[in-house]
């Protein structure tokens, strides 16, 4: 298996991996058209799992300011091809991008907002922030913080945290 930046000539693909969830009805030429142009998609850097050359998962990573020395990332747009889910691509992808951006990059805080499922989210460390943190509808703001949850430091940033991504 083999976690990776995607290349341009996937993200048709990636963005299919989510049409299910996230297409609002739209046709599948509306809704790649809708995801070719998005500003979300196109501020983040895709990632994928691919296995026997295979797009398995996907998902997209955002930078955003450094917290005094912290620095800071989000993880957004998890998906699965739908023939590949409860197979544990999901949990790998989201495994491999904590694994490297704690690592190769020196992430301390990772934020995600949760879209269903935040019990999947949380079998990968990450807690849901108290009720005052959360401003997205129907979404759940939830972080991963190195060495351990601190909310003495989400308070101290309160007003950097990201908004719904």
């Amino acid at each position: 298996m083999e976690y990776r930046p995607a290349y341009e000539k996937e993200y048709d693909t990636i963005y299919m991996m989510g049409y299910d969830t996230w297409s609002e009805g739209h046709s599948v030429e509306e809704y790649l058209s809708i995801c070719r142009n998005s500003k979300k998609y196109k501020s983040g850097r895709w990632f994928v799992l691919s296995e026997d050359g295979i797009l398995r998962a996907s998902l997209l990573i955002h930078s955003f300011e450094l917290w005094g020395n912290r620095v800071v990332r989000g993880i957004g747009s998890v998906a699965t091809q739908p023939e590949f889910r409860e197979k544990g691509y999901g949990h790998k992808i989201v495994d491999s991008a904590v694994t490297d951006l704690t690592g190769r990059e020196n992430t301390s805080i990772i934020f995600l907002y949760s879209d269903i499922r935040p019990d999947f989210y949380m079998k990968h460390s990450f807690v849901a922030l108290p009720a005052a943190y959360q401003t997205a509808r129907n979404s759940l703001l939830m972080a991963l913080m190195l060495p351990l949850y601190d909310e003495s430091i989400i308070e101290e940033y309160r007003d950097k945290i990201p908004k719904y991504f």
